[in-house]
C-alpha cells in the first residue's frame, strides 16, 4: 500500500516539497522490503550457491526495471 500510495503521489505532486516527501516515503518502503528479499535468498539457497543467487537476483531486478521504466514513460507520455 505504501508503494502504491507513493507512486500515486508522484503522479499528483505539484511542488518540489511533495517530491522530497515522496522520496522519503519510497525510502521507507525500499528499506523495509529489500532486506526481506535478501533474507529470503539466504534462507532458501545453499551456502555454496548464494553468490550466484544474489547475482541472479540483482541482475533480474535490473533487467526488469529497464523495460518497466520505458513502458511507464511511454504510458505517461
Amino acid at each position: 500500500m505504501l508503494y502504491a500510495a507513493t507512486y500515486f503521489g508522484f503522479a499528483l505532486a505539484r511542488s518540489p516539497r511533495h517530491i522530497w516527501v515522496l522520496y522519503m516515503m519510497y525510502g521507507v518502503y525500499y528499506s523495509t522490503t529489500e532486506g526481506i528479499a535478501k533474507s529470503l535468498i539466504v534462507h532458501l539457497v545453499p551456502e555454496t550457491h548464494r553468490g550466484t543467487a544474489f547475482g541472479l537476483y540483482n541482475a533480474s531486478i535490473g533487467l526488469f526495471a529497464l523495460p518497466a521504466s520505458g513502458i511507464a514513460g511511454f504510458l505517461w507520455d
